[in-house]
């Protein structure tokens, strides 16, 4: 299994150029569906994953979260993605109700069988 760093450097600013501007339109989005359907909208967040999810023997992508710095146990956001993404939304994750410390993993299948994974960490509030 090959381990892959998900930030790559001649990227980074069109990576962060993508999600801040996925943030600035998800968010008010979000709010509103969330009053249009009379719940209160602060209740719960939804959260953009971005990044890339492609390459040679490309077969399929799934991505998983987890509570804690080593999660014993992972929940797939979704379902597994037979197109490949490049930077872009690659699962969209309900945090409502959540809070800590979570992992989010990327695993990206090939058709020769390596599964290629990333994983990042993320605090919820």
């Amino acid at each position: 299994m090959r381990v892959r760093w998900p930030v790559r450097r001649e990227t980074l600013r069109e990576d962060a150029v993508a999600g801040v501007v996925l943030g600035v339109q998800s968010v008010p989005d979000g709010l509103a569906t969330g009053l249009l359907a009379g719940v209160n909208p602060l209740a719960g967040l939804y959260g953009y994953l971005v990044g890339t999810a492609a390459g040679e023997n490309f077969q399929y992508y799934r991505v998983q979260v987890g509570k804690g710095l080593n999660p014993q146990e992972w929940i797939q956001v979704g379902g597994d993605v037979i197109a490949p993404v490049e930077n872009a939304v690659l699962a969209e994750w309900d945090t409502s109700g959540l809070s800590g410390l979570y992992a989010v993993q990327l695993l990206v299948v090939r058709t020769d069988q390596i599964v290629d994974t990333a994983v990042i960490q993320v605090t919820i509030k």
